[in-house]
Parts: C-alpha cells; sequence; structure tokens
C-alpha cells in the first residue's frame, strides 16, 4: 500500500506493484541524510565531498547560504544567523521558546 502517490493532474496513478521507489530522510539533532530505494538499490546522497552524514546547520548570511560543515564553521562568529538542533523545535509552540536563553526568536 503506498502511503504517498503523486501523478500527474489527469493522469492516472501507477501500480504500487510497477513502481517501488522509496525516500528515508533522517533528521536527526546532531546529523542528518537521505536515502533512497529504487526498486533494487538503496542509495544513500552524499554531498559534494561524498559524506553522507551532513550536520543539521543552516547559517543565513547577508550575501549567502550554507548548510551542514560550512554553516557550522558560521556558528561561533555568527549566532544569531546560525540554525542548529532545529529538531528539538519540532512540534512546540513558540511560548516554549521565550524563556530560553539559547534561542532568540525573530
Amino acid at each position: 500500500m503506498a502511503l504517498l502517490q503523486i501523478a500527474e493532474p489527469g493522469a492516472a496513478p501507477e501500480s504500487h506493484t510497477e513502481r517501488q521507489i522509496g525516500v528515508g530522510i533522517d533528521l536527526g539533532t546532531t546529523n542528518s541524510l537521505i536515502a533512497h530505494f529504487d526498486g533494487t538499490n538503496l542509495n544513500v546522497l552524499t554531498d559534494d565531498t561524498g559524506q553522507a552524514s551532513l550536520p543539521s546547520v543552516v547559517y543565513y548570511g547577508k550575501s549567502q547560504t550554507l548548510v551542514g560543515a560550512d554553516a557550522e564553521l558560521q556558528a561561533s562568529a555568527e549566532p544569531g544567523n546560525t540554525i542548529a538542533s532545529a529538531k528539538r523545535m519540532l512540534g512546540r509552540s513558540r511560548e516554549e521558546f521565550e524563556d530560553d536563553p539559547y534561542i532568540q526568536l525573530a
């Protein structure tokens, strides 16, 4: 049984027996990775340096956005523009963070 099936508008969805593709996302507090299954092989995606595990960090600078290890390097220099450990915020309300000294909310 397909959990999510996507088709073009007006097109008949494919039978789940015809196509067996899966994607897995491990959104970790410290590191994240993505893998996909093409029906035969399981493939873990890697970054441009060949690393499969990517630090769960994003940096939003004035002229660039960085992810992973590159973003991690900016965390100490510009902590206000760096997001790390975002997973621990999922499912929580804004009010729960108002008194947290480690989180600055915009």
